[in-house]
């Protein structure tokens, strides 16, 4: 078994996604972000990737971070493979933000790295994984599905902050951020708007991130005042089809597996859930 430092996405790419393909929900972080880095070289303050290796030296996983303020995203990996890159990571003693992967790794990957690094943890986000390969797509009631513009960007910005507020409590928030995200997602033609016969907005979603066969649909949104009506089961089921008519095989969503409600309308719109993801901070 051997720990492999990578010099960048593509060679991350190269060895890892492969392995990484076979379980793509679950690992959708992971390959949506090398993915974005191999188009987008650019971005990415603090830039780390590993690949590990079993014992007859086959790949079996992998690890990236982007940036300082990120956390380390990290496949399914073994204890024996988590500890040899804790050690790894304890030897080069790079500032980690947290750890996000598929609930038994995070654990034991936070508990392993906050005690050889002195540091304690804090859970973040306890997140269902949602797999869907045939959509039921709710009556739309003369509602339609808008590609978000960019003379809608204090809009989207607006519903990004109210995203943000809700589902990320602890996440910083800024309007500066919000448009920047806002700005970002309306250029790379991703982000839809649910809109009522008033000509209102009422719901939102993106298609955020994509991999080989799937796209991971995110930033649902559904301002207070427009909420029990099923916008955000509609905003969700017609951006999982855009999804689909791009020719994507499935698509997948992560969703806090507090909100009981939004894991009842995944379900009814045809989204499965395959696994759970957690996010841990180190302080």
């Amino acid at each position: 078994m051997r720990l492999q430092k990578l010099n960048s996405a593509n060679e991350f790419l190269i060895l890892c996604e492969g392995v990484l393909l076979k379980n793509e929900t679950q690992n959708n972080l992971i390959l949506g972000l090398a993915d974005r880095l191999v188009s987008q070289p650019q971005i990415g303050d603090a830039k780390l990737f590993y690949a590990i290796f079993d014992d007859s030296d086959s790949v079996v996983g992998g690890a990236l971070r982007t940036n300082k303020d990120k956390p380390i995203s990290l496949s399914q990996l073994n204890n024996k493979e988590i500890n040899l890159l804790v050690q790894e990571l304890k030897n080069i003693n790079p500032p980690l933000e947290g750890v996000v992967a598929e609930s038994n790794t995070a654990e034991y990957f936070s508990n392993e790295f906050s005690r050889v690094a002195n540091l304690t943890t804090e859970l973040l986000m306890h997140q269902g994984v949602y797999e869907c390969h045939a959509l039921k797509i709710p009556p739309n009631n003369n509602l339609v599905l808008h590609r978000a513009l960019i003379q809608d960007v204090e809009t989207v910005a607006g519903l990004i902050m109210g995203f943000i507020k809700d589902a990320l409590p602890k996440e910083p928030v800024s309007t500066v951020r919000a448009r920047i995200l806002a700005q970002a997602h309306i250029e790379n033609g991703n982000l839809f708007l649910l809109k009522n016969d008033k000509d209102e907005f009422v719901s939102m979603a993106c298609n955020n991130r994509e991999t080989k066969n799937s796209g991971c649909v995110s930033f649902v949104y559904t301002p207070k005042e427009y909420r029990g009506h099923g916008y955000g089961s509609l905003v969700t089921a017609l951006v999982s089809n855009e999804v689909l008519k791009k020719g994507k095989r499935f698509c997948n969503l992560f969703t806090d597996l507090s909100n009981p409600t939004s894991n009842k309308i995944y379900n009814n719109i045809g989204y499965k859930k395959i696994g759970e993801s957690k996010h841990f901070s180190f302080l």
